[in-house]
């Protein structure tokens, strides 16, 4: 029986082979998308499952009350192993510190010399609580003794080749003087998920960073330091965070006190740092469950758009298989035969489909990892779990894809049937209707998306930021050497021909200022202060970048006066509760952690610009000009025409003054377009879902033209005869189509304006969603519904209708 079952159906998916192709086409493409969704998610959702006792790992994350739950991933130096003293739930705790702008660290092994992103900064206690793989070396003493690291395994080649590293001596500079570390493990390229995606870890027992993170005994301040806690079986998580709140208001009350802040902490499970983190500042680019939703959805809508054609194309054709039906139940076939009978030909449709949609993944999978920044590889569909997953996923398809279809052919009643009186009812028709209208508000609301999404990346492409960008070179001053020559090239610089401006600055325009402190004013006190960016810059910094000055001056090499002039931006001077012309000549304050009071004097307020991207709104920023600082970035303008030119004479300067470190640089354009690419990868992203779904509804819209255009063909011929035009019977045909695509543009409307109004809202400076955006949806789906059913119309209205009805 199963035999023939499975003959009848490969038989009719022969004899139909327009429509099994447009079936099977659209079912790959469906398939393959819920490959690579399968893919993702999985990844998305291992990462730290793998260490030992994964589920007893928190981080400390720091909150400030009374700032809208504002909050950091990070903390005080001091605090994680104060709470390991004092609180025997407990059992363990690491620190994990990426020093504050050093995005590149030089690694230097003899002649050979390169930057690495990536360097952490550890206690030893690191492998005791998160687990890596080892090529060379012991976890539970790597990182024992001081100036120690453990690298990455490609880090090892790169230095030594095919040699062990083991005992080998590299010099690291990060941001400080360059330190000896001793290599005491190798740990391999390939590791389990995890947010903590270190290239290598110096130990905290140290000099340079180690030393002085060691020595801040603040709790209050200096909340850069990552810190995790292992805690013992059976603790309760949200009784023991009680209990770190109240020793850290305990241990920290005169701390607060001095700084006039108050803050809490709060244990984050680390398998939840991946995707529920939210913070921006974290140790690795960090995954969004919102993110991993959205996608999930955009995948699930795409195969059920394939179902729905499979559908939709399955009920269209069941009148020409009624006669069929008819007589083999007039022969003794029982209903439950039928119906296996179908589901046969539904199984054999996704089984060839589910072969092409692995072929269509291996195609699209790059192109998804790199939208996505993954590496996600084919061989993981290979395990267990995933093969079960997939499994009930084509089983899943099956179902939804073949009950209608099935339970309607095989309900036809064989009387009828060879009366030839069943025909494709109402509810059949209004079905199939509906199917068509589903897909096509999927499409118009991808559409309007991708659309809305262009509009928001051209809107911040052209925003007036208030500063200018244009024709800026900015090179990172990574080194102790290359900062201590920073004024000797700055000489050199001004005199070729095509420099405009040189200035340093410790923040680009587009970076988030880490360096902050509570500012008050006369009369006031640290509790009373506004929390304030500090940006230490150079002579000309405001030149350089065109910055407006409506109050005051800019800094002068012609004018001597204390270091501790500033320049504060507006929104500074509105929050402190002033006008930038009265705040000019006035001294602003801040406490140091021993309460200690500093004085600032205004000299200057700048018009506000944006100094983070346009996902944040303006922050109160000061400029301070220190002639002894070391700066991060040089940032040099230059004539348009003499870029090329500027750049190698630089270069070469470069190499003279600053031979231990490499020569790099950016555009400062490039470097800000960089901080929008994950939105631009996520247009690109929908635009190509929205391109795979109309591609789908498309091909069932080509088929249910195509059985239309041929079920009517004798009508069209008919009224052919009696004088209709070909522009009328045209008209006639589109007129279902173009129903169905208006009322799925008002059902579309209200899901496009939700969902983008909820994905602008996390931009400060937004476009506004106006009707356009529908219109243009609209018509691009007008469009595709003429194209995809033109060839059918046209067709039948320009056929001969004596051919049609010779035999009548």
């Amino acid at each position: 029986m199963l035999r023939n079952h499975i003959i009848i159906a490969f038989r009719n998916i022969w004899r139909e082979k327009t429509f099994s192709f447009l079936n099977i086409a659209g079912l790959s493409v469906g398939i393959s998308c819920a490959l690579i969704l399968i893919l993702y998610i999985n990844n998305e959702f291992s990462y730290d499952k793998h260490h030992n006792k994964a589920e007893n790992l928190y981080r400390l994350n720091t909150v400030f009350p009374g700032s809208d739950g504002n909050g950091m991933p990070t903390g005080s130096p001091p605090i994680v192993w104060a709470m390991k003293e004092e609180l025997p739930e407990i059992e363990n705790a690491v620190r994990v510190v990426s020093p504050p702008q050093v995005e590149k660290n030089l690694l230097r092994y003899r002649d050979k010399m390169f930057y690495e992103t990536r360097g952490f900064i550890v206690d030893s206690t690191f492998f005791d609580i998160f687990s890596y793989d080892f090529v060379e070396g012991s976890p539970e003493t790597a990182l024992d003794r001081p100036s120690t690291v453990v690298i990455k395994e490609s880090i090892a080649k790169k230095l030594f080749a095919e040699r062990s590293a083991l005992g080998q001596l590299i010099t690291i500079i990060n941001g400080d003087d360059p330190y000896e570390y001793e290599i005491t493990g190798v740990i391999a390229d390939r590791q389990e998920n995890s947010h903590i995606d270190a290239n290598f870890l110096m130990t905290m027992n140290s000099p340079g960073w180690g030393e002085f993170i060691n020595g801040i005994t603040t709790w209050a301040g200096q909340n850069f330091i990552f810190s995790y806690i292992k805690i013992k079986d059976g603790t309760d998580p949200a009784l023991l965070q009680s209990k770190i709140n109240n020793v850290l208001q305990k241990r920290g009350a005169e701390h607060f006190k001095a700084m006039g802040r108050s803050k809490e902490l709060r244990m984050s499970p680390v398998p939840d740092i991946h995707l529920y983190s939210g913070f921006d500042l974290d140790l690795g680019t960090n995954g969004s469950i919102e993110q991993v939703s959205i996608i999930s959805l955009i995948g699930f809508f795409i195969l059920i758009i394939a179902c729905v054609n499979f559908v939709n194309l399955a009920t269209a054709k069941a009148g020409k298989r009624a006669l069929e039906i008819g007589i083999r139940k007039t022969l003794g076939a029982q209903r439950t035969s039928l119906i296996i009978q179908f589901f046969m030909e539904v199984v054999l449709f996704i089984l060839l489909a589910a072969a092409l949609g692995f072929l269509l993944m291996d195609i699209l999978l790059p192109f998804f990892n790199y939208l996505m920044g993954q590496d996600l590889v084919l061989s993981t569909l290979l395990t267990p779990d995933i093969l079960i997953v997939i499994g009930a996923i084509l089983a899943l398809t099956a179902i939804i894809s073949g009950s209608y279809p099935a339970l309607l052919l095989s309900s036809y009643q064989p009387a009828k049937v060879l009366k030839q009186k069943v025909a494709a009812g109402s509810g059949a028709q209004v079905f199939r209707k509906a199917l068509v209208v589903f897909q096509f508000v999927i499409s118009i609301a991808l559409i309007g998306a991708v659309t809305i999404m262009l509009q928001q990346m051209n809107y911040m492409n052209s925003y007036e930021k208030g500063f200018s960008s244009g024709s800026k070179i900015i090179v990172p001053l990574n080194t102790s050497t290359a900062k201590a020559n920073y004024e000797n090239m700055h000489r050199q610089l001004g005199n070729i021909a095509g420099v405009n401006y040189v200035t340093a600055a410790s923040y680009l325009p587009g970076d988030q200022v880490f360096n902050d402190m509570r500012v008050y004013t006369e009369g006031q006190s640290i509790s009373d202060g506004v929390l304030t960016g500090i940006n230490r810059v150079d002579y000309d910094y405001l030149e350089t970048l065109k910055l407006q000055v409506i109050a005051g001056r800019s800094f002068s090499r012609d004018i001597t006066g204390n270091e501790n002039d500033v320049i504060l931006n507006r929104k500074a001077v509105v929050d402190y509760g002033y006008t930038p012309e009265e705040i000019i000549g006035r001294e602003v304050f801040t406490d140091s952690f021993s309460g200690e009071r500093f004085s600032f004097r205004v000299i200057g307020v700048v018009e506000d610009f944006n100094q983070r991207s346009l996902h944040y709104g303006i922050e109160p920023l000061m400029l301070q000009h220190r002639q002894e600082e070391s700066y991060e970035y040089m940032m040099v303008t230059v004539s348009p025409g003499s870029f090329k030119a500027v750049v190698d004479r630089m270069e070469g300067l470069w190499h003279e003054l600053v031979q231990d470190t490499p020569w790099e640089y950016v555009e400062l354009d490039q470097s800000l377009r960089a901080k929008y690419e994950a939105d631009q990868k996520a247009m690109v992203l929908i635009f190509s879902a929205a391109i795979i779904a109309i591609i789908i509804a498309c091909l069932g819209l080509f088929g249910l033209s195509l059985f239309t255009a041929q079920k009517r063909q004798k009508e069209i011929s008919i009224r052919k005869v009696f004088g209709a035009s070909v522009r009328q019977l045209m008209r006639m045909q589109y007129k279902n189509f173009f129903t169905m695509v208006l009322i799925s543009l008002f059902i579309a409307v209200p899901v496009i304006y939700y969902g983008m109004d909820q994905w602008l809202a996390g931009f400060v400076y937004r476009v506004e969603i106006g009707a356009g955006v529908f219109l243009l949806s609209g018509a691009v789906a007008f469009v595709i519904a003429i194209l995809t059913v033109s060839y059918q119309s046209v067709k039948v209205a320009l056929a001969n209708p004596v051919d049609v009805l010779r035999n009548e």
